[in-house]
């Protein structure tokens, strides 16, 4: 996610002045605080609706099978990306077709987050499929998903897939962009907050005042409110800029149509 997405901020966390403000200042501190959370949580966060087009897998070659290997009707146990499969029997072996009746999704996403699933324009009940591990879409009705999908020619869709993808936003972290949010509002108007200023020294009338920077640590992100900060340390201890990915070119990711 190159934004933030299902942010939003509907009260402050430490009272009711959220609708005190002009919808100008609740704005600019929302854009605020809103962006300074989801980058400081390592972007892990907020679920954005895409909807896509899943590629069905290429077939791979296995990398063990049990004995024998060469009978065309014998159905054998075979490991395929370090896990254990019954395979299809027959000529249906060399077509891969277990494999048809689950695609990959971008994730993470649930069986919760999937809006619709649509197969040759005919949107599929829920009963229809299950999300395993977070991205994979499977088919549980007893048919599988389209294998050869002519992309150019699709009045209606043959193929397509709308859900949510990220992780839903947790209720410490929300309190404490709502908090954050609350402090930008209060200096959006002039009054008093709690967001620190980075001065480095002051002296009025015999009364020296320093403020120290909030982090000096490379790509730590701090607020100077306690609360906020023990959120976002919690959150992301190491100060990760965005959360780990892996990449295999044994997964083809889906057409991104929105």
């Amino acid at each position: 996610m190159s934004e933030p997405c299902g942010w939003e901020i509907t009260k402050c966390a430490c009272g009711t002045c959220w609708n005190t403000y002009t919808p100008e200042v609740k704005a600019t501190a929302s854009a605020f605080a809103i962006g300074i959370m989801w980058a400081a949580t390592a972007r892990r966060y907020g679920q954005c609706t895409v909807v896509v087009q899943p590629c069905h897998k290429p077939a791979l070659l296995r990398e063990y099978q049990t004995y024998p290997v060469t009978m065309p009707d014998y159905g054998a146990a075979y490991v395929r990306s370090g896990n254990w499969y019954n395979s299809c029997t027959g000529s249906d072996q060399e077509s891969d077709c277990c494999a048809g009746c689950e695609v990959d999704l971008e994730g993470p996403t649930s069986s919760a987050g999937i809006t619709e699933v649509q197969v040759d324009g005919v949107v599929l009940p829920d009963s229809a499929y299950i999300v395993h591990d977070g991205h994979i879409l499977v088919r549980t009705d007893g048919e599988c998903w389209p294998t050869c999908v002519n992309y150019s020619q699709q009045t209606p869709p043959a193929f397509q897939v709308e859900y949510l993808k990220g992780e839903p936003i947790p209720l410490r972290v929300q309190a404490a962009v709502e908090r954050l949010a609350c402090e930008f509002a209060k200096s959006c108007v002039g009054a008093a907050c709690a967001l620190p200023r980075k001065l480095r020294s002051l002296t009025r009338q015999g009364v020296e005042v320093t403020v120290e920077e909030l982090s000096t640590k490379p790509g730590e992100i701090r607020t100077g409110i306690a609360e906020v900060d023990m959120i976002i340390g919690l959150e992301n201890p190491n100060n990760r800029a965005q959360r780990s990915i892996v990449l295999t070119p044994d997964l083809m990711p889906p057409r991104m149509l929105t």
